[in-house]
């Protein structure tokens, strides 16, 4: 579904770097481990063209990343953030709106009745719909960003933290969620970034791709 090879960015610190290979194949699951500072959310930020690489090449379902507009490669790759973002309007308005700046001739669209079914799954309220979703909690807003995301039946989804706000039974239905999420329909996959071993211990179909940062061997002043 998505593979990287050799992808090479220089860390915040200028003084490491990452360079890291890997893929996940269809209906998987591939857990990023490392410690802090190795690089985990830089290289999901690099998987999703929020960040360029300067180096090393990806492909999903083995066409390469310059060969797909940016546009195009931000609905099929779906990335959810650690700090879930919420934007102006209303939670409906915030599940409107990839549909908002959607190619008019790429199929599907918004359809209430499904993302009424993922809230009443997550023990989201079906009155936060009309609610400002600025006004969210922490926990509140990373299931509503997660709705947004599948409502576009994305191709992967790539996952930092998506239970750092959850607690209990609201942190076990989310991982319910992305576990069925994944097997429901053929040509889906996840790559997914969690501190919680208990959440990547219950996931099926998994792989995992440990990674570090190197340091440069050269440091200027």
């Amino acid at each position: 579904m998505l593979a990287f090879k050799n992808l090479y960015r220089t860390m915040p610190n200028r003084q490491s770097f990452i360079k890291v290979s890997g893929a996940v194949t269809e209906g998987g699951i591939l857990s990023v481990k490392g410690p802090s500072g190795s690089g985990k959310s830089t290289l999901l930020r690099i998987l999703a063209r929020l960040l360029a690489p300067e180096g090393g090449d990806i492909y999903l379902q083995g066409q390469h990343w310059r060969e797909i507009p940016p546009e195009t490669w931000r609905r099929r790759v779906q990335y959810l953030s650690q700090k879930p973002i919420m934007l102006g309007g209303t939670v409906e308005d915030n599940f409107r709106l990839p549909f908002a700046v959607k190619n008019a001739q790429e199929p599907g669209g918004y359809t209430r009745d499904i993302a009424e079914a993922y809230m009443q799954a997550l023990e989201l309220p079906l009155s936060f719909m009309s609610q400002k979703a600025q006004t969210l909690s922490g926990g509140e807003a990373s299931r509503v960003a997660l709705i947004r995301a599948l409502l576009t039946n994305p191709e992967v989804l790539l996952l930092d933290e998506p239970t750092a706000y959850l607690d209990g039974d609201s942190r076990n239905r989310v991982v319910q969620m992305i576990s069925d999420w994944v097997r429901e329909e053929p040509g889906r996959a996840i790559i997914i970034v969690s501190h919680n071993e208990e959440d990547i211990s219950s996931l099926d179909q998994l792989a995992v791709l440990e990674i570090g940062a190197y340091k440069e061997a050269l440091v200027h002043a």
